[in-house]
């Protein structure tokens, strides 16, 4: 085959050497034809009478708004009316028998834009693709375009994933989801309006649904026994008793997202019982109180496959103290024994609370803190660190660590945070510690020299101003290799550590066992 098309390109004229994509099979090119926006695709019937119509047939048409937009000025009805008559013309002449993605970006202002939609939809739904995504965009939110009745068309019987963006939904789309499309594995409904209280498929493997609205309801039920990934962000929800999951043990990776207070408690217990299997979960403004009431939690089963874990801050009521938020997240933390990556966002735990109040993390590997509260004395920091004997890694990222005074006060309590932060902590098995920060923070060098500190013989340590985009990275593996590239700048003790996008210098702290002194200082 490779011969033959090896002698089709000769007979073209063109030299194989100067173009090997001609000598290609037609089929492999097609292939890759369609991954291109579908004006690049008809563009290359110039290259050469081999690439002449071959994008009639190709298995795969990508069509986006955007990319018939010639200026950022041009009105956007302007940019629709070329879009309609490319793809109109596109589909017509389009001959391939069968589909295998087709992937639509439109705007739906309009009765005209929502009616060339739907002939664009109806035609690829004739092509019985594999994948098929629509996005629409509206200008106000409600105008959406609505997908049409496909239960008595012969078509989609092929389908394997369904992506749709600003797409409104009646109740006869739960119907095909349970009957009509016997291989569909992969969901996605984001900005939709859903006309339906339930989702329900034995074959659906991953499914998402974010930000949708819906009518008032009592509960929305989700019957997916095989599925292995699940992500809900149920903001705008009008479901009194919340979501209801019935997702058997397959599944191993789940994202909540709540709005803020909108589900009871209990509700949202109900929630976390039901992903007691997985081995991945993100929480995102959960309540504390449903970790906190005993009647509740306690009742859950242990998450004995969890092993990556990703928290964003439990919501509070003016009735809970933010104390209760660390203890919701030590009371969690109980229940996911074998967890080895641990990320917080958004947290911050008052220096009031016990020590004993956070568990023991024996198998904790990872562990990251993302725009946390630190300036309450590194109290979260000290936490983590103290409770995790065999952690590897830790990555403190845009961490607030000042309160926000200035002046003579804020150089107090500075001083007070450097005093009682001198207290060692040890994690033997630490490799990589990494700091990013942004700009200038008076408090951030008393938190390198925290990091500096730790003592772990075999840990490397990344300082970065991401204002300045410039890292410094120093591996401690080999003390005696850097004693022998710093003994110039062996200082005494402790020393006084800046910030190295200021004054060109860094502290570092050494091993006691490897060298008498207690740091290091050198010029950057």
């Amino acid at each position: 085959m490779a011969a033959a098309a090896t002698k089709r390109a000769r007979a073209d004229g063109g030299s194989i050497c100067c173009d090997r994509l001609s000598a290609l099979p037609d089929d492999l090119r097609r292939h890759v034809l369609s991954f291109l926006p579908a004006q690049q695709a008809v563009q290359t019937t110039v290259l050469s009478k081999r690439w002449t119509d071959l994008w009639r047939s190709v298995p795969g048409i990508n069509l986006d708004l955007m990319h018939f937009r010639r200026s950022p000025y041009e009105p956007w009805t302007e940019t629709s009316v070329r879009m309609e008559r490319f793809v109109s013309k596109l589909l017509v002449l389009h001959d391939s028998p069968c589909l295998d993605a087709f992937r639509l970006t439109a705007s739906s202002a309009g009765h005209d834009s929502r009616r060339h939609i739907d002939a664009w939809v109806r035609r690829a739904i004739r092509g019985d693709p594999l994948v098929l995504e629509v996005r629409t965009m509206s200008s106000d939110g409600h105008d959406l375009y609505q997908l049409p009745h496909l239960g008595s068309s012969p078509c989609c019987r092929r389908l394997k994933r369904l992506k749709l963006i600003g797409v409104s939904l009646d109740h006869s789309f739960a119907e095909l989801l349970r009957s009509w499309w016997p291989h569909l594995e992969d969901l996605v409904l984001v900005q939709c309006q859903i006309g339906f209280c339930g989702i329900e498929s034995d074959r659906l493997k991953n499914l998402a649904i974010q930000y949708c609205t819906n009518p008032p309801a009592d509960v929305f039920v989700i019957r997916a026994s095989g599925l292995a990934a699940l992500s809900l962000a149920l903001h705008n929800n009008s479901y009194g008793d919340g979501v209801s999951l019935h997702v058997g043990n397959s599944l191993v990776r789940a994202s909540i997202t709540l709005k803020r207070d909108e589900l009871s408690p209990r509700n949202e217990a109900k929630i976390l019982g039901s992903l007691f299997n997985v081995a991945s979960l993100e929480m995102k403004d959960f309540q504390a109180m449903a970790i906190l009431d005993t009647g509740l939690f306690d009742k859950l089963p242990t998450f004995n496959n969890l092993r990556t874990l990703t928290l964003n801050p439990f919501s509070l009521n003016s009735t809970v103290s933010d104390v209760h938020n660390f203890k919701a997240l030590g009371r969690f933390l109980q229940k996911a024994p074998n967890m080895e990556m641990l990320t917080l966002e958004n947290f911050w735990v008052a220096p009031t609370v016990e020590l004993v109040e956070y568990p023991a993390l024996q198998n904790l590997r990872t562990l990251i803190l993302d725009t946390c509260s630190l300036h309450n004395n590194f109290g979260l920091l000290h936490h983590c660190l103290r409770n995790s004997p065999n952690l590897e890694k830790i990555t403190v990222q845009y961490c607030k660590v000042s309160d926000g005074s200035t002046g003579g006060e804020g150089n107090t309590k500075s001083k007070k945070m450097e005093s009682r932060n001198v207290v060692p902590l040890h994690c033997p098995k630490l490799e990589s510690t990494e700091l990013r920060y942004h700009g200038y923070d008076a408090n951030i060098p008393i938190l390198q020299r925290l990091l500096l500190g730790i003592s772990a013989p075999k840990n490397s340590i990344k300082f970065t101003n991401m204002k300045y985009r410039t890292a410094r990275t120093r591996p401690c593996h080999s003390w005696f290799a850097l004693a022998a590239r710093l003994d110039r700048a062996f200082t005494n003790s402790l020393g006084f550590l800046r910030d190295t996008n200021h004054e060109g210098y860094l502290l570092l702290m050494t091993s006691r066992q490897a060298h008498n002194t207690n740091g290091t200082r050198f010029r950057v």
